[in-house]
Formats: structure tokens, C-alpha cells, sequence
């Protein structure tokens, strides 16, 4: 009798196993310039800018019938609640999506320029996406950021010693700010770091103010936010070779990466000005 109970006993916890229910990887196609064109197209007229999708994140698909997009370790999306624009905290690493067609059938992932988009196919007349936290809270996902890493200058070139720990590569920017990041308290502690640094303990008043242009004798330099690009003002004189420039005199402006004319915005936070998109499928400081 106790032989017939030990292998009931192992035959449900056989059944219970996390593994008998295993996630399956979903290939998420990239899309091709020449063989998608119509596809991009329709991207960029729909106004999409997608969920960040960064060279090394998987895709997998839920019992539930969501993808969960997981980012490479130390990237973290910036999630908010979508009816209070609150950051909602958590690991961070991971989220769910729904590629739903509310009209016909056919509603398949891509990735496209570094995003992850619901696209149209076969029959599907309408087809929407939606981003939730694995336990299904509805979520918005802001962005994507390196919480590990420091705001630092942007350099032309590697720098040595000292000078490597305030500095990093363009090459090293994932993307640009946005307005979701500057609600983080180590954005605002690390970038009046950087402030003071510059400026010792008299900060401008037009900095202090976040006036939209900086007065004559500055230029705005690029500047790394946690992997996202943004620029601050720097005094003329102390500005050296290595320093990328954004703006030499007066306002920043913004450039849209795609064919897009417009969708580009320019915001101003701590005296920080970064480029966010609205219909743009990325934007920049930067030629």
C-alpha cells in the first residue's frame, strides 16, 4: 500500500512541476527595408513607437497567450500606470504584451530599428497592442534604462584614468530621454552631481529656473542618462575636444531618425533637454 502511495504521490508532483508547463521562445521576425517596405510604411503611418526591443531580448510566449518580452540583464523598462502617469516599481526586466486584432484575424510581432511592433497580416483590419506586468496590470512602458550606470558626458573618444569615470560613448546611448525618466530621484540626485561638478556650488539661475535657452557664453553638451541621450549647458571655456556639441548657441533642436517630417519633441527638465518621440520611430540630439 505504501508503494501505490509513494508513486501517486510522485506521479502529481511530476504533473505539478513548473517545467511540465514550459514557455515556448517566439521568433520575432525582423523586418527587411526592401522585402517590408509596405510593412514599415505602415508603421510610421500608424504613429507607433513601439516597445523597446534591444539587441539581445527574447520573446516568449505565456500560457495565457501573451508574449513576454525579457531585456538583457542590466536594462530595466521604466513602466507607469496609464491612468495616473505614477512609476510603478518592480524588477523591471521583463513585461507582457498582447498583439490583438479587434477586426478579423492576424496580428503577428516584428522588430523593426530596435522596437517590437504588432503588425497587420492576412485579414486583420485593426490590430492593437497591449503591455501589462506578467501578473496582467495593465502598464505603459515609457522607456528603457540602465540602472546600474551613471549620468555621464558623452566623449568623442575613450577617455583614461579619472576623466573615464564622468565620461562614456556615443556608441554606449541606447536611445533618448524621456519625460518618465527624470522622475526618478537618481536622475535628479546624479545630474545636480554632475551640475556641481561643473559649476561648483553656484548652479545658474537659468538652470535652477530650467529656462528653455541658455544665455550667451554657453553651449549645450550631449550627456548620457543611464543609456539615454540628453544635453545639458556647459560653459564656453571649459568646454574641451572631447565633448560632443549639440547646440552652439541659443535653443536645442530635435531630429527625427526616420522618414517622418515631424513627431520629434523637445522637453526641458533640471535644465536638461532631451528629444522625445510622438509618431517619430526615434529621435536625437545628435546628426
Amino acid at each position: 500500500m505504501k508503494n501505490y502511495l509513494i508513486i501517486i504521490s510522485a506521479a502529481v508532483l511530476f504533473i505539478n512541476l513548473p517545467g511540465c508547463n514550459k514557455e515556448t521562445l517566439v521568433e520575432v521576425r525582423a523586418l527587411d527595408e526592401k522585402i517590408d517596405a509596405k510593412t514599415i510604411e505602415l508603421i510610421i503611418q500608424n504613429h507607433d513607437t513601439g516597445i523597446p526591443f534591444p539587441e539581445g531580448s527574447t520573446a516568449t510566449k505565456m500560457a495565457d497567450g501573451r508574449v513576454k518580452i525579457t531585456l538583457p540583464e542590466g536594462y530595466k523598462f521604466l513602466m507607469t500606470d496609464p491612468r495616473t502617469g505614477n512609476i510603478i516599481g518592480g524588477d523591471g526586466s521583463e513585461t507582457g504584451v498582447t498583439c490583438n486584432c479587434t477586426t478579423g484575424t492576424g496580428c503577428s510581432p516584428v522588430k523593426y530599428n530596435g522596437k517590437y511592433y504588432c503588425v497587420i497580416e492576412n485579414n486583420c483590419k485593426t490590430c492593437t497592442k497591449l503591455t501589462s506586468l506578467i501578473d496582467g496590470t495593465p502598464v505603459r512602458i515609457d522607456g528603457v534604462y540602465q540602472p546600474d550606470k551613471a549620468i555621464t558626458m558623452v566623449s568623442k573618444e575613450q577617455q583614461e584614468g579619472f576623466a573615464s569615470e564622468l565620461t562614456s560613448l556615443r556608441s554606449e546611448l541606447i536611445g533618448s530621454a524621456f519625460p518618465a525618466l527624470f522622475k526618478l530621484e537618481d536622475v535628479k540626485n546624479q545630474l545636480f552631481e554632475i551640475y556641481h561638478f561643473i559649476y561648483g556650488e553656484q548652479i545658474p539661475e537659468f538652470i535652477l529656473k530650467n529656462e528653455p535657452i541658455a544665455p550667451s557664453g554657453y553651449q549645450y553638451i550631449a550627456i548620457n542618462i543611464f543609456g539615454n541621450e540628453a544635453a545639458i549647458p556647459m560653459p564656453i571655456d571649459k568646454i574641451g575636444n572631447s565633448e560632443y556639441i549639440v547646440a552652439a548657441s541659443g535653443g536645442v533642436n530635435c531630429k527625427c531618425n526616420d522618414t517622418t517630417p515631424k513627431g520629434c519633441n523637445l522637453h526641458s527638465t533640471f535644465g536638461a533637454k532631451y528629444c522625445s518621440s510622438d509618431g517619430c520611430k526615434s529621435c536625437s540630439l545628435l546628426d
